[in-house]
């Protein structure tokens, strides 16, 4: 024979006795409130907090750091006043480093259109000699000695 049918039996009887406990802690579980403390527990509610302790010990420890807790909040507090400064400071070099940033691109963009507008003048100034020279050409294969004998025209003669 097989181990299989044996591999069977063993299964069948191991849940056999599953099922029983499985359903034996379901019904526990069910049945108990959720989130229950175990018996003899004491649960702290908002309405049933513990009184802070008031003897002589802890009065003692309290005194003692209520003044190493007044020096160490002093401290935060002049740290958070002296970070303010320093924000203040840096937003208003901030705020300069901007406007002087806006300035130089406004400057700069004024030199590109001075730039851009001198260009075009240099453009059309060698535009209109280049046609004054192309006429002169013409005229001179035409058979004009005046025309063939004068100088080519000069870009700057057109500014």
């Amino acid at each position: 024979m097989t181990p299989f049918p044996s591999t069977i039996r063993l299964s069948a009887a191991l849940l056999a006795l599953a099922i029983p406990m499985a359903t034996a802690v379901h019904a526990q579980v069910v049945n108990t409130p959720d989130n229950a403390p175990p018996p003899g527990a004491v649960v702290n509610t908002p309405g049933n907090a513990p009184p802070p302790p008031d003897d002589a010990k802890h009065s003692a420890v309290d005194a003692q750091e209520q003044p190493v807790t007044r020096t160490l909040n002093n401290s935060v507090q002049g740290n958070i006043e002296a970070t303010k400064v320093i924000n203040a400071t840096n937003q208003g070099q901030y705020e300069a480093d901007m406007a002087q940033y806006r300035a130089d691109v406004e400057e700069h963009h004024r030199t590109v259109m001075r730039d851009a507008r001198r260009y075009a003048r240099q453009q059309r100034a060698f535009a209109d000699a280049m046609a004054t020279w192309r006429e002169q050409v013409a005229k001179c294969n035409a058979g004009s000695i005046q025309a063939c004998r004068a100088p080519t025209p000069n870009p700057a003669d057109y500014y």
